[in-house]
């Protein structure tokens, strides 16, 4: 979990939410259940990068269900969009990482 203030309440999304999915208490010892090979330099860089964004005033996460709708379905709750920006008129990604509990 990631709590840092500036991330607010979206912070604890940047990594996996279930318990089951991950393990480890340092990025060193991080396993994740889907991912082999990762790079804790890179994580680093990643999350400093998204913090960097945000102190900026920049969104870099999406809510994409209102409060009524994660009342209705408590599952929503751990669902939105990190943004990581692009270059104007280059090529893009769109990367949903998914569930795979269901």
């Amino acid at each position: 979990m990631v709590d840092d203030p500036v991330f607010g309440d979206y912070g604890r999304l940047i990594f996996p939410v279930n318990s089951g999915y991950m393990s480890g208490n340092t990025l060193g010892s991080l396993r994740l259940t889907w991912y082999n090979n990762t790079d804790s330099n890179k994580t680093v860089e990643i999350v400093n990068y998204l913090k960097n964004h945000a102190e900026a005033g920049e969104t870099v996460f999406y809510d994409i269900y209102t409060d009524a709708e994660k009342a209705a379905d408590p599952a929503k709750r751990d669902t939105g969009l990190f943004f990581f920006k692009g270059d104007p008129g280059a090529k893009f990604a769109i990367v949903n990482a998914g569930s795979g509990d269901r």
